[in-house]
């Protein structure tokens, strides 16, 4: 029988394969609690989730997977034109980071990846992530390195025609934060049923 997490890799899957323009948001209950580790074993390992990139972060300044290594990460891909789902993610990792003492919070590096290159440029990303976390580091790139770390991270992500959006469109994309272990390996998911404190209560539980 599949893991819960292996159905949400076939959902992304098979909503890459619907097509540009057709909205498939991955969604799936909120993973609050640890893995049994037989589970864990199955959906933990570089060679799953995550991988290899270089992008550049909000500063301006090229980035690649080596740069976090040493870093707990939490990793979540959307665009700063995004309407709801972004922003809800992005404050509700804020807030869970906030909760935790000084000393954990300087074990985590949060960071969005954006599916939007042709808007989120860095100056972008950096007036986008001001109000949030400090911590937080934003990448951007060409639409090849975008779309290879999206196909590490099996991330869906499309452009959608949008009449009220600016400049006519949105990108219907993954709603996912993935939790990344100091080696760069994959350690659990937080979709967007989970909470603020669900998140906090996760990572101390963890680091």
């Amino acid at each position: 029988m599949l893991s819960k997490f292996h159905k949400v890799l076939l959902g992304v899957s098979l909503g890459s394969l619907l097509g540009a323009g057709i909205m498939y948001v991955v969604l799936p209950s909120a993973i609050t609690q640890p893995m049994p580790q037989e589970q864990a074993a199955e959906t933990s390992g570089s060679a799953l989730i995550g991988g290899s990139f270089t992008l550049t972060n909000q500063n301006g300044e090229v980035v690649t997977e080596q740069t976090f290594l040493g870093q707990n990460t939490l990793v979540f891909f959307g665009f700063s034109m995004c309407p709801d789902v972004c922003p809800q993610a992005l404050n509700k990792v804020t807030e869970a980071l906030n909760a935790l003492p000084a000393e954990q919070q300087e074990k985590i590096t949060p960071i969005f990846i954006s599916v939007d290159p042709e808007r989120d440029t860095p100056e972008q990303l950096k007036s986008y992530l001001a109000p949030l976390h400090p911590r937080f580091v934003g990448l951007t790139g060409t639409e090849e390195q975008l779309a290879s770390v999206r196909a590490a991270y099996r991330v869906y992500a499309a452009r959608a025609p949008k009449a009220d959006a600016p400049d006519g469109y949105v990108v219907d994309h993954s709603a996912i934060v993935y939790w990344m272990n100091p080696n760069g390996q994959f350690v659990k998911f937080f979709d967007s049923e989970a909470t603020a404190a669900e998140i906090t209560q996760g990572l101390a539980a963890g680091l």
